[in-house]
C-alpha cells in the first residue's frame, strides 16, 4: 500500500482528525478536536508537530494582524503554578500589545481545561488565529516561551 499525500487528512464521522506525519506518512497523529485542531505531542518536532488547524485559511496571512494569546492553566494550590506566575508576569509587561495574557484555573473552568486537553498543571498554551502554536507542560523558561510567542507572529 502507498502511502496517502502529506496533505491528506482523515476525517472521522465522530469528529476526530487525522493526518500523516512528515516523517513517516504511514503514521497518523489523531484529534477529537471537533473544530478540527490537532493536538500536541511533544515527541514529535519540526514539521511533525500535529498542532494547528487542519481546515484554516489557505492562502496569504497576514502575520502584522494575528491575534497570539498566551492562555496559562493553573490552580491555587499548585506549587509548580506558583513558579511558573513570576516569570509570566514579568513577560506581561513586555509583551503588553502583541500578546493576550489569559490565566485560565482549572478548578473553575473545567469546560475551557477539558477544551485544550489539560491534564497536568501549570499547562501553557500560545495560539494565534490559525490555531495553537505551542504547548508546555510544567514550569517553562522564560526563554521557551518568547520563542514560542516570536513563532507564533508577535
Amino acid at each position: 500500500m502507498s502511502p496517502p499525500p502529506k496533505s491528506f487528512v482523515y476525517v472521522w464521522p465522530f469528529g476526530a482528525v487525522a493526518r500523516p506525519l512528515a516523517s513517516n506518512p504511514l503514521v497518523f497523529h489523531l484529534s477529537t478536536h471537533r473544530d478540527g485542531r490537532l493536538t500536541h505531542d511533544p515527541h514529535l518536532r519540526g514539521n511533525d508537530r500535529g498542532v494547528g488547524n487542519a481546515y484554516k485559511r489557505r492562502g496569504s496571512t497576514d502575520v502584522q494582524t494575528m491575534t497570539v494569546r498566551l492562555k496559562d492553566f493553573y490552580a491555587d494550590w499548585c506549587g509548580p503554578c506558583k513558579t511558573q506566575d513570576p516569570i509570566l508576569e514579568d513577560m506581561e509587561g513586555d509583551w503588553e500589545g502583541k500578546v493576550e495574557f489569559e490565566k485560565i484555573d482549572v478548578d473553575e473552568n473545567q469546560d475551557v481545561a477539558n477544551e485544550y486537553q489539560v491534564r497536568s498543571i501549570p499547562t501553557i498554551v500560545v495560539e494565534n488565529d490559525e490555531g495553537v502554536v505551542e504547548r508546555f507542560v510544567g514550569v517553562t523558561q522564560r526563554e521557551d516561551l518568547e520563542a514560542a510567542l516570536e513563532e507564533a507572529g508577535a
